[in-house]
């Protein structure tokens, strides 16, 4: 052979070559996008089967009908569902790709229309709705269109078939007629065989022709109980989704219009079962309760749910059906939780569905399968009543547990009547009495007269009780022989004349004072003393030389702090400030002395011991201020967060008291975000934090625990002076001022009981340990008070050991305390000077400092009206995030789908988020982490949900109003990190997005 002979058969085998290791590489390239495939679909469990069944790629496995495979591989249910549910999708995106329309993938994922079915069963109508805001629309529009008209034309041969199934019947008929006049009976015989036979054949196909019609008319789609979320069909990554999808659309687009009208198996029911009527019907399924008549909260509500078929006979739940329970309190807005009997249905022709209403009111009931309601009532509504009356939850709407009344006549107070949940219950009047004893609970019992009748309020009753006589009186009222309300009344009664001198003192506002005897010691002669009250303080004086000269003895304030307390000894009483010692007297106006100081007293405070009350009245006597003042702003620039609480001390150490009353305006350097409300209270917090953290030193724990709280620190560092305490307590001044303006600047710190007890002048004792200091209080002041402590060998003097030199010096409590044992009699008053020493006199000077900051901004008359746990509440708003309040409270504003289903994941993540999450999700939609006293609903403007127009960004917030900006998503999984990543990146700063 010539040389160029050999050289072309050279070339030809190279060719061959070529292309046979081509075709190689392809198979081997579709066998790895098959496995890939499969894995990101969750079903590589079934990779070896297919391959065995010569299937090795997603082109081969789109031959075959999901119904063949699951016989032929003997699938599990689910596995049959994720694989029916993936081809259906690969078909869409083929129809896509050979459309030019694969930028409409996460359009038709968020509507979850993951099949070529969905897209031939929706209207245009509808797809215009769905796709509003994108490009190309019109050109979806019409390849859908096309799509329906390919599906609804590929059964018009199915009407020509009817029609020749009726001609043929009809020459059959003809014929037999003619035939039978001229054949004999054994011919006649064999056409009737013949005819039969034509006819049945003919009647099988036409059923099965027909059937299947139908059921691609009207079957539907179904999704298991706990269907995959979207992100089982993508990738790890971007770019692995990129080159997996568009490469297996490539590979299978010629097969695509081949495939397009096929539609996998939609059903775990063959033709047969459904002609015989197997199929599920949710209007002959049946809800049978357990109790109709008493559906009363705090019983246990039970519902069982018999699935039936079309033929009534049971049905089995599969797990392709789509089981869904919902249980709604209407007026609230709150969830139900239940429970399922079996805890997994499927496979179940009945389950039990239990659960207990704790509020009262309707309750929507949905029980769904596949989205259509079980029964023929749709939505089922269940009204319960609450229960009967509990005591304990009870309310009194009286303004005081001490209530001043005039013999003789009737006095009115309202409750509110409770179940055991806080529901407004009914009473039956006839058991509500009332019980009153004459100077103390256990002297002697008087029977007033009582009457119980309805008021024209809702939910409330009017008790009118009259007491006859003059004194000082402790009552309670009860309901079937149980106390209502947490505490007893303490009731003067006074003669009409004394109300009337009573009434008219206060409204004068006058300095009136009442005769005393007061005792200065236990062998000293009693001495005659003036009680003088004003509506701001009480002094007892002592008048020499003619009485023209006094002596104050005694002063303290017309505050809640200060108590009068009543001797079982007729005329004697107690005046006690929770500061300085008790002054114990004698006077025979006991009575009015006490009815003028409790009403001074509800007047100071708004004229309601409630912390709610108290708080309006603050924030009204706050506003009155600042209308007396000079409007203006302060503008203060932080360079660097890293050294706030310092540039802030610079920045306002020349300002006078009446500046911290003008508005301030922050800007941190190199930042974007204008200052609208928002940066001035992220401002206020940081600075909060960096004066109350322990970990700055400036204030300390008793204990390495991270729940302790803050107390001043007496051994701070030498960069720490007292000018920072005096700068914390304007701080926590200003942010008081500002909450009372509306603008809710709380206060972030959990401060020690003991602190806040000094802030509005209590005498600190020993029970402050426990919550300040547990550890000593369980180790040392509880062992102290429960036992002997006879043979302890304590003294009234304290060790204490200096932290720099390590040398113990011993403190007396007392003068010569260290000379003084303390035995079982004194060891109250010895644990109480140990509290004064450790909580008070070693941080004198620091709480001084943070006072006079403190009341530069807010008097200390208008503090004294809180206790220290209503103290807290005010300046540091509510601890706890609730999530039934958050949603209850939230404003949501948009109504596009793609929006809607964006909120609900909001929802769905938010339902699990910890406390601490909570707080960072307030952090960054409001710029604060704590709430105001009254929780989301004092929260203003309210908690905003609002739409941004954009796509698969990180959410963003406006502080000022605040709003938080969810963009939409192409999946939960990219909602879900893109919110996350927000909150734990852009919870500081602003101009994150």
């Amino acid at each position: 052979m010539s040389g160029g002979k050999i050289g072309w058969i050279i070339v030809l085998v190279s060719v061959i070559l070529m292309v046979w290791l081509k075709q190689r590489s392809l198979v081997y390239q579709e066998e790895d996008q098959l496995s890939l495939w499969l894995k990101e679909n969750r079903l590589e469990e079934i990779e070896e089967s297919l391959v065995l069944s010569g299937i090795k790629s997603t082109r081969d496995l789109l031959k075959y009908s999901v119904d063949s495979l699951s016989d032929t591989l003997s699938l599990t249910s689910e596995q049959v569902w994720l694989l029916d549910r993936a081809c259906s999708w690969l078909k869409v995106q083929n129809w896509l790709l050979t459309n030019e329309l694969t930028s409409y993938e996460p359009v038709l994922k968020q509507h979850n229309m993951i099949s070529l079915r969905d897209l031939t069963s929706t209207s245009d109508k509808d797809l215009y709705r769905m796709m509003e805001g994108q490009k190309d629309k019109d050109k979806f529009i019409a390849a859908a269109t096309s799509l329906r008209n390919e599906s609804h034309g590929s059964y018009s041969w199915i009407y020509i078939i009817i029609i020749l199934f009726i001609i043929i019947i009809a020459l059959i008929v003809f014929l037999y007629i003619c035939v039978v006049n001229v054949v004999s009976a054994a011919a006649v015989l064999i056409i009737d065989a013949l005819m039969y036979g034509i006819v049945l054949i003919l009647w099988v196909l036409i059923v099965g022709v027909v059937g299947s019609f139908i059921n691609g008319l009207t079957g539907r789609r179904v999704s298991p109980p706990n269907p995959p979320s979207f992100s089982s069909f993508r990738t790890r990554t971007a770019a692995s989704r990129g080159r997996s999808r568009f490469s297996l659309l490539r590979t299978n687009q010629r097969h695509s219009r081949a495939n397009t009208n096929s539609t996998g198996a939609d059903f775990h029911l063959g033709l047969y079962d459904r002609l015989r009527g197997k199929s599920f019907d949710s209007k002959r399924s049946t809800i049978a309760w357990n109790n109709q008549e008493s559906l009363v909260v705090g019983n246990s509500s039970i519902a069982t749910v018999h699935f039936k078929c079309r033929n009534d006979s049971n049905y089995t739940l599969q797990p392709s059906d789509n089981l869904s329970i919902k249980i709604l309190h209407v007026s609230s807005k709150t969830t139900l939780p239940h429970a399922l009997e079996p805890a997994r249905p499927f496979g179940q022709d009945s389950i039990k569905i239990s659960f207990t209403p704790k509020l009262s009111g309707s309750y929507n009931i949905d029980i769904k399968i596949n989205g259509t309601y079980i029964g023929r009532d749709g939505s089922i509504i269940r009204q319960y009543k609450p229960g009967s009356v509990d005591a304990s939850k009870t309310v009194f709407l009286q303004q005081s547990n001490t209530i001043v009344v005039t013999s003789g006549i009737y006095h009115s107070m309202q409750i509110i009547p409770k179940d055991r949940f806080g529901n407004p219950a009914n009473v039956c009047q006839e058991y509500l009495t009332a019980e009153i004893r004459k100077d103390s609970s256990t002297g002697d019992l008087i029977n007033p007269e009582c009457v119980v009748d309805t008021s024209p309020v809702p939910n409330q009753y009017e008790i009118l009780l009259k007491v006859e006589e003059v004194g000082y009186f402790v009552g309670c009222v009860k309901y079937e022989g149980e106390i209502i309300g947490p505490c007893s009344i303490n009731i003067i009664s006074l003669n009409e004349a004394d109300s009337v001198s009573v009434d008219k003192n206060v409204a004068k506002k006058c300095n009136v004072y009442y005769e005393s005897m007061y005792t200065p010691g236990a062998a000293a002669k009693p001495k005659r003393v003036y009680c003088y009250i004003s509506p701001k303080q009480i002094q007892v004086k002592e008048f020499f030389i003619l009485g023209l000269i006094p002596k104050r003895i005694y002063s303290c304030k017309v505050c809640p702090s200060t108590r009068i307390i009543f001797h079982e000894t007729a005329e004697c009483f107690t005046l006690d400030d929770g500061y300085q010692s008790p002054l114990v007297m004698v006077s025979p106006h006991r009575e009015v002395l006490a009815a003028t100081f409790y009403k001074f007293l509800l007047k100071n405070i708004g004229g309601s011991e409630k912390f709610q009350d108290k708080q309006k009245f603050f924030y009204s006597e706050v506003k009155k201020m600042r209308s007396q003042l000079t409007r203006g702003e302060v503008h203060i620039t932080v360079s660097s967060r890293h050294n706030l609480l310092e540039e802030a001390i610079q920045a306002t150490k020349h300002l006078s008291s009446s500046d911290w009353y003008k508005k301030f305006t922050i800007d941190f350097q190199g930042e974007e975000g204008l200052d609208w409300g928002g940066v001035s209270r992220e401002f206020f917090e940081l600075v909060c934090v960096r004066c109350f953290d322990p970990s700055y030193q400036l204030f300390k724990r008793f204990s390495d625990n991270p729940q302790g709280l803050a107390h001043p620190n007496p051994n701070r560092p030498s960069h720490l002076k007292l000018r920072h305490y005096e700068f914390a307590g304007r701080i926590v001044g200003k942010c008081l001022y500002e909450s009372a303006l509306g603008n809710q600047l709380m206060v972030k710190a959990r401060f020690s009981r003991s602190f806040l007890a000094q802030i509005i002048g209590l005498r600190i004792n020993h029970k402050y340990f426990e919550s300040d200091n547990p550890e000593l209080y369980t180790t040392k002041i509880q062992y102290i008070r429960d036992n002997d402590v006879t043979d302890l060998g304590l003294v009234f003097a304290e060790e204490e050991i200096d932290q720099n030199t390590g040398t113990i010096t011993v403190v007396p409590l007392i003068s010569k305390g260290e000379e003084i044992e303390v035995t079982n009699s004194n060891k109250l008053h010895y644990l109480n000077l140990l509290a004064q020493h450790k909580l008070s006199k070693t941080v004198k000077e620091e709480v001084d400092h943070f006072l006079k900051g403190l009341n530069d901004v807010i008097p200390d008359h208008l503090l004294s009206i809180f206790d220290e746990t209503e103290l807290e509440l005010l300046m540091c708003g509510v601890g706890t995030v609730s999530y039934n309040e958050l949603k209850i409270h939230t404003v949501v504003n948009g109504s596009n789908d793609r929006f809607r289903t964006v909120v609900s994941w909001f929802w769905t993540l938010v339902s699990g988020f910890t406390q601490e999450e909570m707080a960072k999700l307030l952090q960054f939609v409001t710029g604060c982490s704590q709430l105001p006293p009254g929780g989301f609903k004092d929260l203003h403007p309210a908690f905003q949900i609002i739409s941004s127009p954009t796509h698969g960004r990180l959410p963003t917030a406006h502080t000022c109003f605040n709003q938080l900006c969810l963009p939409s998503y192409d999946s939960y999984d990219q909602f879900q990190q893109s919110l996350t990543l927000a909150l734990n990146e852009g919870s500081e700063g602003f101009g994150f997005a």
